[in-house]
């Protein structure tokens, strides 16, 4: 199991993921009936228009589920790297009278941060990935209800929305 994490998956820049399986249970169960909770709710005021929400929740899977896959792609590319850069780094380390002896130092450091501008370009389309996801998650709520009131006032046949309904 552990052997096929980075060298140093919890020091890392991306350690996040060490500390968020509390999190991930509390979504994996209150989620699910959250969403079911909201979907009785809307359909009880807006009758059939609440099912064009719905869709339109169903339809934001795929793309959720792209983007958590582009996450996690570069999380794994960026800690290999990470452990390249450990890996340079700990070679100067260990034959540094050889590195000042014949000069080296600007070989190792130029190779060091070639290795670490690679990871941090991972990491950082990792946190726009991220950001981009999280405000999907709390844009959905509010896009899936204004779907639903839209196409509410779209069918001909519903009377017009009041206040005390909107």
């Amino acid at each position: 199991y552990w052997r096929d994490w980075s060298s140093d998956v919890c020091s890392s820049d991306l350690a996040i993921p060490c500390h968020t399986p509390p999190l991930v249970m509390h979504v994996l169960w209150s989620a699910p009936l959250r969403i079911v909770t909201s979907m009785i709710l809307l359909y009880n005021y807006l009758g059939l228009a609440a099912i064009a929400g719905a869709l339109f929740l169903v339809a934001m899977i795929p793309v959720q589920n792209a983007l958590v896959k582009a996450q996690v792609k570069r999380v794994k590319a960026a800690q290999l790297l990470t452990d390249e850069r450990i890996r340079l780094v700990s070679e100067a380390m260990e034959g540094i009278q050889l590195v000042k002896c014949y000069g080296w130092e600007e070989s190792f450091r130029d190779k060091t941060r070639h290795v670490r501008s690679r990871e941090l370009a991972l990491i950082k389309g990792y946190s726009i990935i991220r950001a981009v996801s999280g405000f999907l998650i709390s844009a959905i709520p509010v896009l899936v209800a204004v779907v639903s009131f839209a196409t509410y006032t779209l069918i001909p046949w519903n009377e017009p929305l009041t206040a005390t309904q909107a």
